[in-house]
Protein backbone atom coordinates (compact mmCIF):
# COMPACT_ATOMS: atom_id res chain seq x y z
CA UNK A 1 0.00 0.00 0.00
CA UNK A 2 2.96 2.66 0.49
CA UNK A 3 4.66 1.82 -2.68
CA UNK A 4 0.71 2.12 -4.37
CA UNK A 5 0.37 5.61 -2.65
CA UNK A 6 3.70 6.78 -3.26
CA UNK A 7 3.08 6.27 -6.86
CA UNK A 8 -0.19 8.25 -6.49
CA UNK A 9 2.02 11.12 -4.85
CA UNK A 10 4.16 11.67 -7.87
CA UNK A 11 1.54 10.75 -10.54
CA UNK A 12 -0.56 14.12 -8.52
CA UNK A 13 2.97 16.09 -8.51
CA UNK A 14 3.64 15.23 -12.52
CA UNK A 15 0.35 16.19 -12.98
CA UNK A 16 0.09 19.24 -11.18
CA UNK A 17 3.33 20.55 -13.09
CA UNK A 18 2.00 19.43 -16.40
CA UNK A 19 -1.55 21.08 -16.30
CA UNK A 20 0.47 24.52 -15.20
CA UNK A 21 2.92 24.54 -17.69
CA UNK A 22 0.59 26.90 -19.92
CA UNK A 23 -2.64 27.85 -20.78
CA UNK A 24 -4.18 25.03 -22.85
CA UNK A 25 -3.08 22.62 -20.45
CA UNK A 26 -4.86 24.42 -17.57
CA UNK A 27 -7.92 24.65 -20.02
CA UNK A 28 -7.28 20.80 -21.04
CA UNK A 29 -7.69 19.85 -17.13
CA UNK A 30 -10.74 22.39 -16.54
CA UNK A 31 -12.87 20.75 -19.38
CA UNK A 32 -12.33 17.43 -17.38
CA UNK A 33 -13.10 19.07 -13.98
CA UNK A 34 -16.48 20.62 -14.27
CA UNK A 35 -17.71 17.53 -15.05
CA UNK A 36 -16.95 16.57 -11.39
CA UNK A 37 -16.85 19.56 -9.45
CA UNK A 38 -17.76 18.51 -6.17
CA UNK A 39 -14.83 16.32 -5.64
CA UNK A 40 -11.55 18.39 -4.20
CA UNK A 41 -8.90 19.69 -6.28
CA UNK A 42 -6.21 17.22 -5.47
CA UNK A 43 -8.76 14.37 -6.70
CA UNK A 44 -10.24 16.02 -9.95
CA UNK A 45 -6.18 16.25 -10.67
CA UNK A 46 -5.62 12.61 -9.90
CA UNK A 47 -8.98 12.04 -11.93
CA UNK A 48 -7.64 13.96 -14.98
CA UNK A 49 -4.82 11.95 -14.44
CA UNK A 50 -6.17 8.64 -14.70
CA UNK A 51 -9.50 8.88 -16.32
CA UNK A 52 -9.71 12.24 -18.04
CA UNK A 53 -12.95 11.10 -20.04
CA UNK A 54 -15.10 10.39 -16.50
CA UNK A 55 -18.40 11.96 -16.49
CA UNK A 56 -19.36 11.05 -12.58
CA UNK A 57 -17.67 9.06 -10.23
CA UNK A 58 -17.99 7.14 -6.67
CA UNK A 59 -16.66 4.72 -4.59
CA UNK A 60 -17.93 1.12 -4.74
CA UNK A 61 -19.80 1.51 -2.04
CA UNK A 62 -22.23 4.57 -2.67
CA UNK A 63 -22.86 3.01 -5.79
CA UNK A 64 -24.10 -0.24 -4.77
CA UNK A 65 -26.43 1.34 -2.09
CA UNK A 66 -27.08 4.66 -2.81
CA UNK A 67 -27.47 4.19 -6.62
CA UNK A 68 -28.47 0.29 -6.90
CA UNK A 69 -25.51 -0.71 -9.29
CA UNK A 70 -23.25 -2.67 -9.62
CA UNK A 71 -19.46 -2.31 -10.87
CA UNK A 72 -18.72 -4.11 -13.62
CA UNK A 73 -15.94 -7.08 -14.05
CA UNK A 74 -12.48 -6.12 -14.39
CA UNK A 75 -12.98 -2.27 -13.69
CA UNK A 76 -10.33 -0.07 -12.56
CA UNK A 77 -11.16 1.86 -10.16
CA UNK A 78 -9.44 5.30 -10.09
CA UNK A 79 -6.80 5.65 -6.98
CA UNK A 80 -7.13 8.75 -4.91
CA UNK A 81 -6.06 10.43 -1.60
CA UNK A 82 -8.34 9.41 1.58
CA UNK A 83 -7.64 11.94 3.95
CA UNK A 84 -10.38 10.46 6.28
CA UNK A 85 -8.60 7.38 6.95
CA UNK A 86 -5.29 6.36 8.02
CA UNK A 87 -1.60 8.41 7.37
CA UNK A 88 -0.97 7.42 3.34
CA UNK A 89 -4.06 5.73 2.39
CA UNK A 90 -6.26 6.01 -0.85
CA UNK A 91 -9.80 5.16 -1.96
CA UNK A 92 -11.04 4.35 -5.46
CA UNK A 93 -13.48 5.81 -7.46
CA UNK A 94 -15.34 4.16 -10.18
CA UNK A 95 -16.77 6.21 -13.12
CA UNK A 96 -20.50 5.72 -14.28
CA UNK A 97 -19.48 4.12 -17.08
CA UNK A 98 -18.23 1.37 -14.98
CA UNK A 99 -21.06 0.32 -13.49
CA UNK A 100 -24.65 -1.35 -14.58
CA UNK A 101 -27.61 -1.48 -13.26
CA UNK A 102 -28.78 -3.87 -10.42
CA UNK A 103 -32.14 -6.81 -10.09
CA UNK A 104 -33.98 -4.00 -7.36
CA UNK A 105 -34.71 -0.78 -9.23
CA UNK A 106 -31.46 1.26 -9.55
CA UNK A 107 -31.85 4.87 -8.88
CA UNK A 108 -31.20 7.72 -11.87
CA UNK A 109 -27.38 9.48 -11.59
CA UNK A 110 -28.41 12.75 -11.71
CA UNK A 111 -26.37 14.21 -14.72
CA UNK A 112 -28.01 17.57 -15.58
CA UNK A 113 -27.17 18.80 -18.96
CA UNK A 114 -28.01 22.71 -19.67
CA UNK A 115 -30.75 23.81 -22.35
CA UNK A 116 -32.00 26.84 -23.88
CA UNK A 117 -35.41 26.11 -21.93
CA UNK A 118 -33.45 26.11 -18.79
CA UNK A 119 -31.28 29.28 -19.58
CA UNK A 120 -34.03 32.06 -18.19
CA UNK A 121 -34.40 29.76 -14.49
CA UNK A 122 -31.10 29.79 -14.30
CA UNK A 123 -30.14 33.07 -14.99
CA UNK A 124 -33.18 34.41 -12.84
CA UNK A 125 -31.71 31.99 -9.48
CA UNK A 126 -27.92 33.14 -10.23
CA UNK A 127 -29.10 36.72 -9.96
CA UNK A 128 -30.93 36.05 -6.74
CA UNK A 129 -28.64 33.76 -5.40
CA UNK A 130 -25.03 35.14 -6.40
CA UNK A 131 -26.08 39.03 -7.01
CA UNK A 132 -27.96 40.78 -10.10
CA UNK A 133 -25.76 41.05 -13.10
CA UNK A 134 -26.35 43.39 -16.26
CA UNK A 135 -26.06 41.32 -19.09
CA UNK A 136 -29.02 38.77 -20.72
CA UNK A 137 -27.36 36.47 -22.10
CA UNK A 138 -26.37 33.30 -20.06
CA UNK A 139 -22.73 33.19 -20.87
CA UNK A 140 -22.04 36.97 -19.89
CA UNK A 141 -24.19 35.97 -17.07
CA UNK A 142 -21.82 33.41 -15.96
CA UNK A 143 -18.91 35.50 -16.56
CA UNK A 144 -20.03 38.11 -14.50
CA UNK A 145 -21.14 35.72 -11.56
CA UNK A 146 -17.55 34.14 -11.47
CA UNK A 147 -16.08 37.92 -11.03
CA UNK A 148 -18.32 38.72 -8.83
CA UNK A 149 -17.09 35.39 -6.62
CA UNK A 150 -13.58 36.26 -6.53
CA UNK A 151 -14.25 40.08 -5.71
CA UNK A 152 -15.80 38.61 -2.49
CA UNK A 153 -13.13 35.63 -2.05
CA UNK A 154 -10.03 37.07 -3.19
CA UNK A 155 -8.93 38.72 0.07
CA UNK A 156 -8.84 35.07 1.71
CA UNK A 157 -7.51 33.44 -0.85
CA UNK A 158 -4.53 36.09 -1.09
CA UNK A 159 -3.99 36.01 2.26
CA UNK A 160 -3.08 31.68 1.55
CA UNK A 161 -1.13 32.17 -1.42
CA UNK A 162 1.16 34.79 0.36
CA UNK A 163 2.45 32.14 2.41
CA UNK A 164 3.58 29.56 -0.24
CA UNK A 165 4.83 31.95 -3.10
CA UNK A 166 8.80 30.53 -1.87
CA UNK A 167 10.27 28.48 -5.12
CA UNK A 168 7.67 29.86 -7.19
CA UNK A 169 7.68 32.29 -10.32
CA UNK A 170 5.24 34.75 -7.59
CA UNK A 171 8.39 35.17 -5.01
CA UNK A 172 9.62 37.98 -6.28
CA UNK A 173 6.29 39.86 -6.30
CA UNK A 174 4.79 42.22 -4.60
CA UNK A 175 1.60 41.68 -2.53
CA UNK A 176 -0.47 43.96 -5.92
CA UNK A 177 1.21 41.92 -8.57
CA UNK A 178 0.57 38.82 -6.93
CA UNK A 179 -3.25 39.62 -6.21
CA UNK A 180 -3.69 40.68 -9.54
CA UNK A 181 -2.35 37.85 -11.13
CA UNK A 182 -4.10 35.49 -8.58
CA UNK A 183 -7.64 37.45 -8.96
CA UNK A 184 -7.21 37.54 -13.15
CA UNK A 185 -6.62 33.84 -13.22
CA UNK A 186 -9.38 32.72 -10.65
CA UNK A 187 -11.62 34.64 -12.82
CA UNK A 188 -10.92 32.90 -16.11
CA UNK A 189 -10.70 29.39 -14.54
CA UNK A 190 -13.80 29.59 -13.00
CA UNK A 191 -15.74 31.31 -15.99
CA UNK A 192 -14.56 28.38 -18.33
CA UNK A 193 -15.06 26.01 -15.69
CA UNK A 194 -18.78 26.93 -15.42
CA UNK A 195 -19.48 27.39 -19.03
CA UNK A 196 -17.65 24.31 -19.95
CA UNK A 197 -19.93 22.61 -17.90
CA UNK A 198 -23.28 24.27 -19.75
CA UNK A 199 -21.89 23.42 -22.97
CA UNK A 200 -20.94 26.79 -24.31
CA UNK A 201 -18.72 26.78 -27.48
CA UNK A 202 -15.23 28.22 -25.78
CA UNK A 203 -13.88 28.63 -29.19
CA UNK A 204 -16.52 32.13 -28.90
CA UNK A 205 -14.65 32.88 -25.31
CA UNK A 206 -11.03 32.27 -25.24
CA UNK A 207 -10.08 35.95 -26.12
CA UNK A 208 -11.96 36.66 -23.34
CA UNK A 209 -10.48 34.44 -20.87
CA UNK A 210 -6.70 35.10 -19.07
CA UNK A 211 -4.77 32.26 -18.58
CA UNK A 212 -1.17 33.86 -19.29
CA UNK A 213 -0.51 34.17 -15.90
CA UNK A 214 -1.57 30.05 -14.81
CA UNK A 215 2.92 29.49 -15.52
CA UNK A 216 3.60 31.54 -12.61
CA UNK A 217 2.02 29.10 -10.31
CA UNK A 218 4.85 26.66 -11.10
CA UNK A 219 4.94 24.73 -7.83
CA UNK A 220 2.39 22.35 -6.08
CA UNK A 221 1.37 24.61 -3.02
CA UNK A 222 1.04 27.89 -5.34
CA UNK A 223 -1.32 26.26 -7.50
CA UNK A 224 -3.07 23.84 -5.45
CA UNK A 225 -4.47 27.29 -3.74
CA UNK A 226 -5.30 28.22 -7.21
CA UNK A 227 -6.71 24.88 -7.84
CA UNK A 228 -8.28 24.97 -4.89
CA UNK A 229 -10.20 28.26 -4.87
CA UNK A 230 -10.92 27.36 -8.59
CA UNK A 231 -13.08 23.97 -6.98
CA UNK A 232 -14.77 25.73 -4.18
CA UNK A 233 -16.40 28.59 -5.79
CA UNK A 234 -17.35 26.93 -9.30
CA UNK A 235 -19.05 23.84 -6.74
CA UNK A 236 -21.98 26.46 -5.06
CA UNK A 237 -22.58 28.35 -8.61
CA UNK A 238 -22.79 24.89 -10.80
CA UNK A 239 -25.06 22.90 -7.53
CA UNK A 240 -27.10 25.48 -8.16
CA UNK A 241 -27.52 25.53 -11.73
CA UNK A 242 -28.01 21.81 -10.98
CA UNK A 243 -30.43 22.24 -8.75
CA UNK A 244 -32.42 24.76 -10.68
CA UNK A 245 -32.98 22.58 -13.89
CA UNK A 246 -33.92 19.46 -11.41
CA UNK A 247 -36.71 21.80 -10.24
CA UNK A 248 -37.33 23.04 -13.79
CA UNK A 249 -37.98 19.75 -14.67
CA UNK A 250 -40.04 18.51 -11.72
CA UNK A 251 -42.14 21.21 -12.21
CA UNK A 252 -42.91 20.83 -16.21
CA UNK A 253 -43.22 16.84 -15.25
CA UNK A 254 -46.01 17.60 -12.59
CA UNK A 255 -47.81 19.76 -15.42
CA UNK A 256 -47.75 17.36 -17.88
CA UNK A 257 -49.04 14.41 -15.05
CA UNK A 258 -51.87 17.48 -14.22
CA UNK A 259 -52.65 18.08 -17.42
CA UNK A 260 -52.49 14.50 -18.38
CA UNK A 261 -55.09 13.39 -15.35
CA UNK A 262 -56.95 16.55 -16.45
CA UNK A 263 -57.32 15.26 -20.40
CA UNK A 264 -58.09 11.54 -18.54
CA UNK A 265 -61.25 13.64 -16.45
CA UNK A 266 -62.63 15.39 -19.70
CA UNK A 267 -62.18 12.03 -21.75
CA UNK A 268 -64.19 10.77 -18.76
CA UNK A 269 -66.52 13.57 -18.46
CA UNK A 270 -67.30 13.14 -21.89
CA UNK A 271 -67.80 9.38 -22.50
CA UNK A 272 -69.87 9.26 -19.58
CA UNK A 273 -71.77 12.65 -21.06
CA UNK A 274 -72.47 10.60 -24.42
CA UNK A 275 -73.30 7.71 -22.35
CA UNK A 276 -75.93 9.47 -20.82
CA UNK A 277 -77.28 10.96 -23.93
CA UNK A 278 -77.56 7.63 -25.40
CA UNK A 279 -79.43 6.25 -22.01
CA UNK A 280 -81.91 9.41 -22.65
CA UNK A 281 -82.15 8.33 -26.13
CA UNK A 282 -82.80 5.06 -25.57
CA UNK A 283 -85.46 5.87 -22.62
CA UNK A 284 -87.09 8.41 -25.13
CA UNK A 285 -86.91 5.84 -27.95
CA UNK A 286 -88.54 3.45 -25.87
CA UNK A 287 -90.92 5.93 -23.95
CA UNK A 288 -92.09 6.30 -27.81
CA UNK A 289 -92.09 2.75 -28.86
CA UNK A 290 -94.66 1.86 -25.86
CA UNK A 291 -96.96 4.61 -26.12
CA UNK A 292 -96.73 3.65 -29.95
CA UNK A 293 -97.82 -0.30 -29.11
CA UNK A 294 -100.40 1.23 -26.60
CA UNK A 295 -101.74 3.56 -28.97
CA UNK A 296 -101.92 0.67 -31.39
CA UNK A 297 -103.83 -1.37 -29.01
CA UNK A 298 -106.19 0.78 -27.94
CA UNK A 299 -107.27 1.19 -31.66
CA UNK A 300 -107.50 -2.51 -31.88
CA UNK A 301 -109.31 -2.55 -28.76
CA UNK A 302 -112.12 -0.10 -30.15
CA UNK A 303 -112.14 -1.44 -33.49
CA UNK A 304 -112.41 -4.90 -32.29
CA UNK A 305 -115.73 -3.20 -29.76
CA UNK A 306 -116.89 -1.18 -32.90
CA UNK A 307 -117.32 -4.39 -34.71
CA UNK A 308 -119.20 -5.96 -32.24
CA UNK A 309 -121.51 -3.28 -31.37
CA UNK A 310 -122.15 -3.00 -35.41
CA UNK A 311 -122.78 -6.76 -35.51
CA UNK A 312 -125.40 -6.45 -32.29
CA UNK A 313 -127.05 -3.52 -33.74
CA UNK A 314 -127.42 -5.27 -36.51
CA UNK A 315 -129.12 -8.11 -35.22
CA UNK A 316 -131.35 -6.23 -33.36
CA UNK A 317 -132.83 -4.18 -36.40
CA UNK A 318 -133.16 -8.15 -38.36
CA UNK A 319 -135.37 -8.85 -35.50
CA UNK A 320 -137.32 -5.39 -35.69
CA UNK A 321 -137.89 -5.76 -39.03
CA UNK A 322 -137.98 -9.70 -39.40
CA UNK A 323 -135.58 -9.74 -41.61
CA UNK A 324 -134.08 -13.72 -41.96
CA UNK A 325 -130.47 -14.24 -41.06
CA UNK A 326 -128.26 -13.22 -43.47
CA UNK A 327 -126.09 -16.38 -42.88
CA UNK A 328 -128.73 -17.75 -45.92
CA UNK A 329 -128.39 -16.70 -48.77
CA UNK A 330 -130.35 -17.48 -52.45
CA UNK A 331 -131.93 -19.92 -50.75
CA UNK A 332 -128.83 -21.99 -49.79
CA UNK A 333 -127.33 -22.11 -46.23
CA UNK A 334 -124.07 -20.76 -45.82
CA UNK A 335 -122.94 -24.08 -44.58
CA UNK A 336 -125.30 -26.17 -46.23
CA UNK A 337 -124.59 -28.24 -49.65
CA UNK A 338 -125.59 -27.40 -52.59
CA UNK A 339 -126.19 -30.85 -54.09
CA UNK A 340 -128.93 -30.86 -51.02
CA UNK A 341 -131.41 -28.67 -52.96
CA UNK A 342 -131.28 -30.81 -56.44
CA UNK A 343 -132.47 -33.74 -54.36
CA UNK A 344 -135.16 -31.93 -52.35
CA UNK A 345 -136.22 -30.49 -56.08
CA UNK A 346 -136.27 -34.39 -57.09
CA UNK A 347 -138.16 -34.98 -54.20
CA UNK A 348 -141.04 -32.22 -54.73
CA UNK A 349 -140.70 -33.40 -58.56
CA UNK A 350 -142.11 -36.76 -57.80
CA UNK A 351 -144.72 -35.80 -55.02
CA UNK A 352 -147.86 -34.10 -55.58
CA UNK A 353 -147.27 -30.47 -54.54
CA UNK A 354 -148.81 -29.62 -51.21
CA UNK A 355 -151.35 -26.60 -51.23
CA UNK A 356 -151.49 -23.80 -53.65
CA UNK A 357 -147.64 -22.75 -55.87
CA UNK A 358 -148.57 -19.87 -57.59
CA UNK A 359 -146.35 -19.45 -61.00
CA UNK A 360 -143.88 -16.74 -61.58
CA UNK A 361 -146.07 -15.86 -64.52
CA UNK A 362 -149.04 -15.63 -62.27
CA UNK A 363 -147.28 -13.27 -59.89
CA UNK A 364 -146.36 -11.30 -63.24
CA UNK A 365 -149.89 -11.32 -64.46
CA UNK A 366 -150.68 -9.84 -60.48
CA UNK A 367 -147.94 -7.35 -60.91
CA UNK A 368 -149.42 -6.53 -64.28
CA UNK A 369 -152.93 -6.16 -63.30
CA UNK A 370 -153.36 -2.44 -63.65
CA UNK A 371 -152.27 -2.36 -66.91
CA UNK A 372 -154.62 -4.85 -67.90
CA UNK A 373 -158.07 -2.46 -67.55
CA UNK A 374 -156.75 -0.64 -70.59
CA UNK A 375 -158.43 -1.49 -74.42
CA UNK A 376 -155.19 -1.65 -75.95
CA UNK A 377 -153.57 -5.27 -75.76
CA UNK A 378 -156.91 -6.98 -75.25
CA UNK A 379 -158.55 -9.29 -78.13
CA UNK A 380 -162.32 -9.74 -79.21
CA UNK A 381 -163.35 -11.50 -76.31
CA UNK A 382 -162.18 -9.21 -74.19
CA UNK A 383 -159.41 -11.22 -73.36
CA UNK A 384 -155.96 -10.07 -72.76
CA UNK A 385 -153.94 -10.60 -75.76
CA UNK A 386 -151.07 -13.51 -75.58
CA UNK A 387 -148.30 -13.49 -77.67
CA UNK A 388 -147.21 -16.08 -79.41
CA UNK A 389 -146.14 -19.22 -77.39
CA UNK A 390 -148.51 -17.78 -74.46
CA UNK A 391 -148.21 -20.83 -72.21
CA UNK A 392 -144.73 -20.25 -71.77
CA UNK A 393 -145.82 -18.76 -68.25
CA UNK A 394 -147.09 -21.56 -67.42
CA UNK A 395 -144.43 -23.99 -69.36
CA UNK A 396 -142.32 -22.05 -67.22
CA UNK A 397 -144.12 -22.81 -64.22
CA UNK A 398 -144.10 -26.33 -64.59
CA UNK A 399 -140.38 -26.00 -65.39
CA UNK A 400 -139.62 -25.34 -61.29
CA UNK A 401 -140.93 -28.39 -60.66
CA UNK A 402 -140.15 -31.07 -63.44
CA UNK A 403 -136.94 -29.27 -64.26
CA UNK A 404 -135.70 -32.94 -63.74
CA UNK A 405 -138.21 -34.69 -65.49
CA UNK A 406 -137.90 -32.35 -68.46
CA UNK A 407 -134.07 -33.37 -68.60
CA UNK A 408 -135.33 -37.22 -68.52
CA UNK A 409 -137.48 -36.62 -71.61
CA UNK A 410 -140.74 -36.19 -70.47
Amino acid sequence: MAAKYQLITELYRRTGVAVAKNPQAWQGFLASACRNYKCRFDEQLLIYAQRPDAVAVAELNTWNRLFKRWVNKDSKGIAVFDPKGRRNTLKYYFDVSDTHEGYYGSRAVPIWQMDRRYEQPVMERLSDRFGRTESGDLAAVLMETAKNAVEDNLTDYLSQLKGCTKDSFLEELDELNVGVRLRDTLSSSIAYTILSRCGADMELWKDEQGFEYISDFNTMKTLSVVGTATTDMCKPLLMEIGRTIGAYDRQIARRKAQEKANAGRTQTSLENTEKVLANEADTDYNALKRESEKKLQNNQEIEIQSKKEDAAHETDIRKERGLSDPGITGGYSAGGNGNEVRNDERDLSEGEPQGRVLSVSSERDIERTPADHSEAGRGENGEADKPDGGNRGSDRTCLLYTSDAADDGE
